[in-house]
């Protein structure tokens, strides 16, 4: 976890076309809201940068064959795909400030989960008592602020559709860790912030972003 997670190291081995089109729409996705995190003349051109790194991962190369990559239409689909999202979302863009993208935690940002206590006793020697202290580690994608409370906020890609995603969506456990770190988060990074916002009303924003090979929808 700590390798390929916090230090974001990669197998050889390489990528599927679901795990790498996740990574690149999530790059594009932290290019789109870094971008309002800084002022205008530092901002980044988003279709240049989703260019270059669609170009870096070797789409075309990799997975023109695929039946995802078709039904997508290749990188000016992957384009069409982020301004409708940005279209779609620009209420929440407006609503929901950025305060920080790609928040890692553990090492030395604790998230505590608590502590138990052991006792073992070596065959001929005294009762040795310990304490082993647990904490949780992870990454946020976005920490947002709504101006009354501050939650995180996380992006779901899947391949493949069929009638209603909604239907057969699971929330995953890992939002819940993303909760609960976030209290202990804003209380160390963002002590102003923490005063002034709840932090007992968070929310999770989950995009889902399907293709339907059989129908060529999005």
């Amino acid at each position: 976890f700590d390798l390929s997670i916090l230090q974001r190291r990669q197998l050889k081995t390489g990528f599927s076309w679901s795990l790498e089109f996740g990574i690149l729409f999530h790059k594009v996705m932290e290019i789109l809201y870094q971008n309002k995190l800084c002022s205008a003349n530092k901002a980044v051109d988003i279709m240049s940068m989703a260019h270059l790194l669609w170009t870096k991962h070797q789409m075309d190369e990799k997975y023109k064959e695929h039946k995802s990559y078709k039904s997508l239409g290749g990188f000016e689909g992957f384009i069409g795909l982020i301004v409708q999202y940005s279209a779609f979302y620009n209420q929440d863009l407006e609503r929901l400030r950025p305060i920080a993208i790609e928040v890692p935690f553990g090492r030395a940002k604790e998230v505590s989960l608590g502590r138990f206590y052991n006792a073992y006793k070596a065959e001929g020697e005294a009762l040795v008592h310990t304490r082993v202290n647990c904490y949780l580690t992870g990454r946020i994608d976005f920490l947002m602020d709504s101006g009354s409370a501050i939650g995180p906020m996380d992006h779901k890609t899947t391949a493949f559709f069929k009638g209603n995603p909604m239907l057969t969506y699971e929330v995953q456990d890992g939002m819940t860790g993303y909760i609960y770190a976030t209290h202990s988060l804003i209380k160390s990074m963002f002590p102003e912030l923490a005063e002034k916002r709840a932090t007992n009303m968070m929310w999770i924003n989950f995009i889902q972003i399907a293709f339907d090979s059989d129908n060529n929808k999005r």
